[in-house]
């Protein structure tokens, strides 16, 4: 994706399908302001020379006066396959960022209870770090973008939970269990972003 003289690349950007179908959430969701679901991105490595690759962990936060329950990056979030999306995007000058494909095998964990982290006021996770028996996934995709030209380039994770239909969420392995929708009807609806600028040398 081109804009200007900018190269943007999306990692991994890949609808799946195969996903079973189920009735959407009712009702409403919790309800949070913009401000309070927060995130940051730290690059281990700011100052990169041509050829190299991005590095980076994540943290998402709570801002709110409440808890609240979020959910990790799980097997195919990065590639948009289902929800939550959680995945990095490079911008960076023209020409300057290339991206590896990598094959899918189409299938997806299904969502479970130990999935769901439950962040009290100002705490935050790292939806890439596995724990308490969490499916959470690492994120490989920045090891397959090589920054190919000098400059100025920026890093962006996109984390969104922005979706009622319990079949974008559960996986292609098996049917979504009655106990996880009601999980998620306490899943705040949110679309967040935030970044960091790397120089390449």
């Amino acid at each position: 994706m081109n804009n200007g003289n900018r190269a943007v690349a999306t990692v991994g950007a890949v609808l799946l399908s195969g996903v079973m179908w189920s009735e959407p959430l009712a009702g409403n969701a919790v309800e949070v302001n913009a401000d309070q679901i927060g995130c940051s991105v730290l690059t281990t490595k700011s100052h990169l020379v041509l050829g190299d690759y991005p590095t980076a962990t994540v943290q998402i936060r709570n801002n709110s006066s409440h808890s609240t329950i979020l959910v990790g990056s799980l097997d195919g979030s990065s590639r948009l396959g289902r929800y939550p999306h959680a995945y990095f995007e490079v911008k960076g000058p023209e020409g300057g960022v290339h991206t590896m494909g990598l094959p899918t095998c189409g299938l997806l964990n299904p969502l479970r209870a130990e999935d769901f982290v439950v962040l009290q006021p100002g705490a935050s996770f790292n939806p890439h770090e596995s724990g308490a028996g969490s499916g959470f996934v690492p994120d490989t995709s920045l090891g397959r973008v090589t920054l190919s030209e000098p400059g100025e380039y920026t890093l962006v994770f996109h984390y969104s939970t922005d979706e009622v239909d319990p079949s974008r969420w559960q996986g292609s392995t098996s049917p979504i269990h009655a106990e996880i929708v009601e999980k998620l009807r306490r899943v705040p609806r949110v679309t967040i972003s935030c970044s960091t600028m790397l120089t390449v040398e």
